[in-house]
């Protein structure tokens, strides 16, 4: 008889969390939900990776704040959680990744969802399409045997593109 060995779990965090987790105005209404999710995944040992494409995006959300003080104080929480992230306060840790010609020729060129039918479509935007090429190198790089890779989004799209 043979036991199940259990697998660990790598999650990276798309930018719909991250917008939550910051408390963007008019993009953070799952903000409780996510804060709730985000303790169940720490007491399970899930190892929660922060993508450089989901920063920038989300650098990209606080910058179209209208609101001057709001937008500050959005862009004051990123640059907190990016500093936490770096001197490892935080519960997840930056996902190690090589942007190259390798991972952006998988970005742009994945199937049923390259860059100019996902662009022209408005199905995934350039940060997606770049996150998807960081979860398929993962996924390659790490043994399926021992670790699970998966993509923690709130973006019902970009979930059905990262579980082909």
């Amino acid at each position: 008889m043979s036991s199940a060995v259990r697998r660990r779990v790598v999650e990276l965090i798309d930018t719909s969390v991250l917008l939550n987790l910051l408390g963007t105005p008019f993009e953070s209404d799952d903000a409780a939900d996510v804060g709730v999710e985000l303790e169940r995944r720490a007491r399970e040992g899930v190892e929660l990776r922060m993508p450089l494409a989901a920063l920038v995006e989300a650098g990209g959300h606080v910058e179209r704040i209208d609101d001057g003080t709001r937008r500050r104080e959005c862009a004051t929480r990123l640059q907190t959680l990016i500093e936490a992230t770096l001197d490892g306060r935080a519960p997840w840790g930056f996902a190690p990744m090589t942007w190259d010609a390798l991972l952006l020729r998988d970005a742009i060129s994945m199937p049923g969802a390259d860059l100019v039918t996902s662009l022209t479509n408005k199905h995934l935007e350039m940060g997606d399409l770049v996150i998807l090429a960081e979860l398929r190198r993962l996924r390659r790089n790490l043994d399926e045997r021992v670790v699970v890779v998966k993509l923690w989004t709130l973006d019902a799209q970009l979930a059905a593109a990262a579980s082909v």
